[in-house]
Order: C-alpha cells, then structure tokens, then sequence
C-alpha cells in the first residue's frame, strides 16, 4: 500500500508557513470587492506622463473600472504632468478623473519647484508628503506601479 498525504500531515501543512498564508490572501481577494493600484510618478517628461496616463486608461480597460480602484501620486517633476498650464495631457487627465482616478501631487515638490496649489488641474488634491502617501496605500495592500 501507498503512503498517502494523511489528514495530519495536511492539517500540519495548513497550520502554519506558506499554504495558511496562500488560504488567507486567496480568503483577503474575495472579500476585497475592487483591486486597487497606486500609480507612481516622478519624472516631468510629458513622454513619462503620456505613458503612465495609457497605463492607467489600459488598466481600467481591461479589469473594468467598476473593478479597480486607480490612484496616481506625483512627486519631484512628476507634479508638472498635472498643471493647468501647460499640459498637453489635460483632456486625458480630466477624462481619467471622470472615471474615478485620483490624481494627487505632493505639497513639497510643489513648494521646492516654487509652484502653488492654484496651478494644479481641477481634479488634482494635494498631500502633504507623496513618499507617505505610497507608503500608506502599500501598507494598505494596493499594488504599486511606476511605469
């Protein structure tokens, strides 16, 4: 007769080490009701820009907006993606923030590159630290990009 996988050792394996953490995170994605993704950017580039913002718009495209839940913090020159002038992305980012993306800029980078709140895009917030920020939602479990 065959030495099978007994009930004890299946119950030991379940108890601890990787199969208890692989059951509790497949337990954590059906509770979770969205995903949730936490772009990054930090170069001022409008080509960086350009591809971060077709990243999120492809994302949402393919999980399904109603799916996810999209958040893009900027730092350093990143914040210059989202100022009012000039932005040749304002229509992207304008139709992005219809559809649920948080745009936030980091108030230090702005203060360091002598920019005021008041020259952010509508949709845009601002957070005190945009390092904290990421911090905070990948402690929180959002995945994090930066393309």
């Amino acid at each position: 007769m065959k030495a099978g996988l007994g009930i004890e050792k299946v119950d030991e394996l379940v108890a601890g080490g990787p199969v208890k953490l692989i059951l509790a995170r497949c337990q954590q994605r059906r509770l979770m009701s969205k995903y949730h993704v936490v772009f990054h950017i930090d170069e001022g580039a409008v080509a960086r820009a350009n591809m971060v913002l077709h990243n999120i718009q492809n994302l949402m495209d393919d999980l399904g907006q109603e799916n996810v839940e999209v958040a893009l913090v900027a730092n350093g020159e990143g914040v210059m993606a989202l100022l009012q002038s000039p932005n040749v992305q304002k229509g992207q980012i304008q139709k992005l923030a219809e559809r649920g993306v948080q745009f936030l800029a980091c108030r230090n980078s702005l203060r360091f590159l002598g920019l005021d709140e008041a020259d952010l895009l509508e949709p845009v917030d601002v957070v005190p630290a945009g390092v904290t920020e990421l911090t905070k939602r990948q402690a929180d479990g959002w995945a994090y990009i930066r393309p």
